[in-house]
């Protein structure tokens, strides 16, 4: 599976930007379009094998984020959230 940050770079172009933000820094401030951002969930969506609920897409708006939703598979730990 690639990470999210390649796949931002290889989406984007933007590979000095992308390499350069912070994993917890917003990816729509930091300059990243808010179309590749849906480019990238399809992307994750087709490597995951399943479809991020709107549940999910609510609140990934970091690398860090995506990245923990790739590695936990839920979106309470994409969010930094605690589980019971």
């Amino acid at each position: 599976m690639s990470s999210v940050r390649a796949l931002l770079r290889e989406i984007t172009g933007l590979t000095a930007l992308v390499d350069r933000l912070d994993a917890e820094a917003d990816l729509i401030t930091s300059g990243v379009d808010s179309g590749d951002l849906i480019r990238l969930v399809v992307r994750l969506e087709e490597e995951r094998g399943a479809e991020i609920s709107a549940e999910e897409l609510d609140g990934l708006t970091t690398i860090a984020a995506f990245e923990r939703l790739l590695h936990t598979g839920g979106a309470a730990a994409a969010y930094g959230e605690a589980t019971a």
